[in-house]
């Protein structure tokens, strides 16, 4: 009776620690779940962004002094292209001699990119300087003492003539034909604003809509349940907007981690103690003759029957410049543009300096526009 009697008791006590043990048994299987759905949704925030730091040395490599780094300097580029012209002292004479190019005429064209580590103490680097780059296209003309006789001589140019135009892009720029003389932006109406705002909320809708999607099956695959989904969901979106805010104001990362928080401490741009003209261009006495008959110095230029055309656009001593971000502590003319002296005569007779010119049954014609030093800094 007392052995029955003890294994009574002692299945009784097993009985009564099982019923215990059972609530905080599922307990403890609910939690893990709830820590293994969190931990899925911190990850990207939390181990993966140290994954990618860079070493302290793997940095770009900085500068104690650069001038001049990444630079252009043309003196005296002069081009004479489809033309009949005296370009020193005196002669020339043309008769039933057509001048013909059958594409454009480009002389002093500088394409920069800002892509120099910036120096502690800096400058001139990235920056293009031109002085005296002259251009006859399609014309007739005297550059210099005097001469140039055309008869029946017509010239022709089957594009356009560009002179000393500069484009100096952001870091991130890249190389395009079109690219490489300012010309005016085309301005979005007000209907076409409102339709592009709407357009990127819509996407920015869409986005957002497959993030949550993707979140909640995540979830929902490690035993959360829906509330449990929906609180996840809601508390990473508000991290992930916080550590976004958080890192706009507490740091400048050099790159950013793909929207994983804050980068490394040392993962930042480079700073300059000072700078002065750097991304900057500088032009002196650019001049252009385009379509023309011209005397740009002392005298001459007699022209019969002689047309000058030119199909597309005269561009001169244009500038573009897409600012970067600033870099330096104590910043001189950086971006910024200095011209001096730019001349175009474009789809004209004309004296520019002392006398001369005379144009019989000799029409001048630009198919295109007419552009002189437009600056466009943005």
């Amino acid at each position: 009776m007392q052995i029955k009697k003890a294994g009574a008791v002692a299945f009784g006590a097993l009985a009564t620690v099982a019923v215990i043990g059972a609530p905080a048994a599922a307990s403890a299987h609910t939690t893990e779940a709830k820590a293994q759905s969190m931990r899925e949704v911190a990850s990207p925030f939390l181990g993966a962004a140290r994954d990618m730091w860079q070493a302290p040395w793997d940095g770009p490599q900085q500068s104690l002094v650069s001038a001049g780094t990444g630079s252009v300097a043309n003196a005296a580029a002069w081009q004479i292209c489809a033309s009949n012209v005296m370009a020193g002292v005196g002669g020339v004479i043309n008769s039933s001699s057509p001048t013909t190019v059958l594409d454009g005429c480009t002389n002093a064209n500088v394409w920069l990119k800002q892509d120099t580590v910036p120096p502690v103490i800096g400058a001139l680097n990235d920056t293009a300087i031109a002085a005296a780059s002259w251009q006859f296209c399609g014309s007739n003309g005297v550059a210099g003492v005097g001469g140039t006789v055309a008869l029946q001589t017509p010239a022709t140019v089957l594009g356009g003539c560009d002179n000393s135009n500069i484009v100096i892009s952001g870091p991130d720029g890249n190389y395009t034909e079109a690219g490489t003389v300012a010309t005016a932006r085309t301005k979005l109406s007000p209907q076409q604003k409102v339709a592009l705002k709407a357009a990127k909320q819509n996407a920015k809708q869409q986005r957002m809509a497959v993030k949550r999607q993707r979140l909640a099956a995540k979830l929902a695959g490690v035993g959360g349940d829906q509330t449990d989904v929906v609180r996840a969901a809601f508390g990473a979106r508000k991290d992930a907007l916080l550590n976004k805010k958080m890192h706009t104001v507490r740091t400048a990362a050099a790159s950013p981690k793909a929207g994983m928080g804050w980068g490394a401490p040392w993962d930042t741009e480079p700073q300059s103690l000072a700078t002065v003209g750097d991304g900057s261009a500088v032009q002196a006495a650019s001049w252009q003759i385009c379509a023309s008959n011209v005397v740009a110095g002392v005298g001459g230029t007699v022209v019969s029957g002689s047309p000058d055309a030119v199909f597309g656009d005269c561009r001169n001593a244009t500038v573009k410049i897409s600012q970067d971000d600033p870099t330096s502590v104590v910043s001189v003319l950086d971006n910024t543009s200095i011209n001096v002296a730019p001349w175009q005569v474009c789809g004209s007779n004309s004296v520019a300096g002392v006398g001369g010119t005379v144009a019989l049954q000799s029409s001048t014609t630009v198919f295109g526009a007419c552009h002189n030093a437009d600056t466009i800094i943005d």
